[in-house]
């Protein structure tokens, strides 16, 4: 009698705190068929357009640096020298010195030390050094493929490169400017035949750029939106949202691809029912800017939690 007293006592409490669990707060959307067209987005950074990939043609380390990032370049211009990869901490160490002496020979002229000859005849003598052991190490020096905008130059003094790997820099346009953005098989092909598709480019804050874009398919996955820069305002390295009204989708049924979870290569989301979370699996199609064609697993009218599904549970208590 004692031990169902307890197991009846266990169970109250039990009972109890499950009517106390408070809801958690979510954001629905309502699952609908897309009808006529649809606007879609894609974060992206813009960089120069017509873009040339430079790699390092030989091996060795970063000597000397002609030409700074943002710079323009013409075709032929020398960019990088490039060192055998043993004497350059010997080099390095010599151009230091030879700062040093310049440094010293200045301080001596100002002050008209009697030790200046000395120091000059030092720095020269560092200097022929320096010239020397950069003419006998020296075994590539870079050239702009193209005239145009230097782009990110990844190549600080002393940094290890390897021939026809390392990436040194980038030689482009910057106007128009571009943004890179991959796209999915059906996304391309609903971009490609679009008719009077209005490409927006908006800054950080929501701002649109005043001018509207064209926008190429590079190949099959990745698509190029090209603006015009109007006054220079438009810089490399920025963060934008590259917005597209005008592409044509009918009839599918589209989810967020933030309402999207993935467990086990299992997709799934959470719907609202009864004022609970509950899972329904789904099968998805392409990928349409920030949705997911559904092709199986929901159904319209479904109301898809989209905001809040970190803590949420299959039969999870949850409220708008």
């Amino acid at each position: 009698m004692r031990k169902f007293v307890t197991m009846l006592f266990a169970t109250i409490i039990l009972l109890a705190g499950c009517s106390n669990v408070q809801p958690v707060q979510v954001t629905t959307q309502t699952i609908q068929p897309a009808g006529g067209t649809l606007i879609v987005t894609h974060a992206g950074t813009l960089t120069l357009s017509d873009e040339t990939e430079i790699f390092a043609p030989v091996s060795g380390n970063v000597m000397e640096r002609f030409a700074a990032e943002g710079s323009d370049v013409t075709a032929g211009q020398p960019i990088l020298k490039i060192s055998e990869l043993g004497p350059h901490s010997d080099l390095l160490q010599l151009k230091t010195e030879l700062a040093k002496a310049k440094t010293d020979l200045a301080k001596a002229l100002a002050a008209n030390d009697e030790s200046a000859a000395e120091l000059k005849l030092a720095a020269e003598d560092l200097q022929a050094q320096v010239q020397a052991l950069e003419e006998a190490t020296a075994v590539g020096i870079i050239y702009a493929p193209k005239s145009g905008r230097l782009g990110s130059v990844d190549a600080p003094l002393g940094m290890q490169v390897t021939a026809n790997e390392t990436l040194i820099a980038t030689v482009g346009n910057s106007n128009p400017v571009a943004v890179r953005f991959e796209v999915s098989a059906e996304e391309a092909r609903l971009i490609a035949t679009a008719q009077g598709l209005n490409v927006t480019l908006k800054f950080d804050d929501g701002t649109p750029y005043p001018i509207g874009g064209e926008i190429y398919i590079l190949d099959g996955s990745t698509a190029e939106a090209t603006f015009d820069n109007y006054d220079g305002l438009l810089l490399p390295g920025m963060s934008v949202t590259i917005e597209l009204d005008g592409l044509n989708v009918s009839n599918a049924l589209l989810v967020p691809a933030n309402a999207v979870q993935n467990r086990d290569a299992d997709n799934f989301v959470y719907v609202a029912e009864n004022n609970k979370a509950a899972v329904k699996n789904i099968t998805l199609g392409d990928k349409v800017g920030t949705f997911y064609i559904v092709k199986d697993g929901l159904k319209a009218g479904d109301s898809v939690i989209v905001e809040g599904v970190t803590n949420l549970r299959e039969g999870t208590p949850i409220k708008n």
